[in-house]
């Protein structure tokens, strides 16, 4: 990956980060590790409009559509995350209720 590339999706990772306060670290570096993977498709499409295999009009729809897919992504982890704080929420009000129940 170039060094232009490279810095331009740095600096999108930052600037997403940003946007999310003090968690916002986390993000970027979540987000730059899937920049750095070699099959990107971030970093095919930056060099494939570099390259001019792109046209301007062509990159943008599918810049559109991975993003698309990156929202579906966040939306499953959301679930997931979901589903986890549920596992949680219910084991603590479980353990809170056999307690009670020991006490009386």
């Amino acid at each position: 990956m170039s060094d232009a590339i490279n810095g331009l999706l740095n600096d999108a990772a930052n600037s997403a980060a940003s946007v999310l306060g003090e968690s916002g670290g986390k993000v970027s570096e979540a987000l730059m590790k899937m920049f750095g993977q070699q099959d990107n498709p971030f970093v095919i499409l930056l060099e494939g409009l570099k390259n001019g295999e792109l046209t301007a009009d062509e990159y943008q729809i599918e810049l559109d559509r991975e993003k698309q897919v990156l929202q579906g992504q966040l939306v499953t982890l959301e679930i997931v995350v979901l589903s986890e704080a549920q596992k949680a929420v219910n084991a603590l009000i479980s353990s809170l209720t056999s307690a009670a129940k020991a006490a009386l």
